[in-house]
């Protein structure tokens, strides 16, 4: 009886000195995003990669902005190209999902826009160039501006977001229309493509 227990806690012991002893590149890299949000309190952000057109889509966490703060964990090899999704708290009446802008057209990266200036830019990009690091914080603006609701009733505005990352960075392609800055797709977007 002894021996049995001896050799089934040898058995164990081996086991979980395998699990400590394998190599650290077998885990996955994780970044730790912080999304300093003003403008936003209780919008929710989903961040999502499509690599490309054959590619499965990677759909984060939601998550939603407490006292001005968002924070997700994802892969670190899909915050290349990654897209954050913006889901306002006040529920515009646009038929489009609102995306995050990391660089307006004509804005170089660096620059710090005044809601006028994303406003005049008709192209913005959604894509991040992404990081390698754990943790990252990343500040964002968030604006209402008036437009017509879609799909279109008469008489019918409604507030969009239009939300930036500040200071703006340089984005991968694709630039996509903007409406008075504000940058909402219906379709996934393959960024760099």
């Amino acid at each position: 009886m002894k021996r049995g227990f001896i050799v089934g806690v040898t058995a164990l012991f081996g086991l979980s000195m395998l699990a400590v002893t394998q190599p650290a590149s077998a885990a996955v890299q994780q970044t730790t995003i912080t999304m300093t949000v003003s403008g936003c309190e209780g919008c929710t952000i989903r961040p999502g990669t499509l690599q490309s057109d054959t590619a499965d889509p990677y759909n984060g966490p939601v998550t939603k902005v407490k006292n001005g703060v968002a924070t997700f964990t994802v892969p670190t090899a899909m915050t290349v190209g990654m897209t954050f999704a913006l889901d306002a708290a006040w529920n515009p009446a646009i038929n489009a999902e609102p995306l995050i802008a990391f660089q307006y057209k004509g804005l170089k990266p660096g620059s710090v826009p005044t809601k006028a200036a994303a406003k005049a830019s008709k192209f913005a990009s959604p894509c991040w160039s992404g990081t390698s690091q754990s943790t990252i914080t990343l500040d964002v603006v968030v604006k209402k501006v008036w437009m017509k609701a879609f799909p279109p009733k008469p008489g019918k505005r409604t507030q969009a977001p239009v939300a930036w990352v500040t200071p703006t960075q340089n984005a991968p392609k694709p630039f996509l229309n903007t409406f008075k800055g504000v940058l909402a797709v219906q379709d996934a977007i393959v960024c760099g493509s």
